[in-house]
């Protein structure tokens, strides 16, 4: 049985300087947490990179939750001590990134998402780029 639980929350409810984050719990219940993002097309596409991310990297067996966690983890880390990331905004865009294909694709599906939704995709890339700097709430 696939269990998933998505919700939309306060961007200062996000653990990194990220705009969206999954995981799978103690339960094995995939959780979806997407900040609120101030448009729902935009919300729309967060959550379909973030289940496609997940399914690609998890139930396809590529890289496992705990070792997409330490990345995440390290990487931020290093991102709040000024270190080196490879000018990569995102973790998942660094070629080191354990789940560097699993990303790719998943903005590539986002993508063509975005088409459908006539979402502009320089619109959407420059707010979720403004959010995920700001740690502050949707204005």
């Amino acid at each position: 049985m696939l269990n998933i639980n998505i919700k939309v929350i306060p961007h200062t409810e996000q653990r990194f300087n990220t705009t969206a984050e999954w995981w799978i719990d103690e339960a094995g219940v995939l959780q979806v947490r997407v900040s609120d993002l101030g448009n729902l097309d935009y919300i729309k596409l967060h959550v379909i990179h973030e289940l496609f991310e997940a399914f690609a990297c998890t139930y396809n067996k590529n890289a496992s939750y705990d070792v997409v966690e330490a990345f995440d983890t390290a990487y931020e880390k290093k991102r709040e001590a000024g270190g080196e990331l490879n000018s990569y905004d995102e973790a998942g865009f660094d070629p080191d990134c354990p789940y560097h294909d699993e990303h790719v694709a998943a903005t590539g599906v986002e993508m063509l998402l975005s088409t459908f939704l006539r979402v502009k995709w320089n619109n959407y890339d420059k707010r979720v780029t403004e959010i995920a700097k700001s740690r502050e709430e949707v204005s």
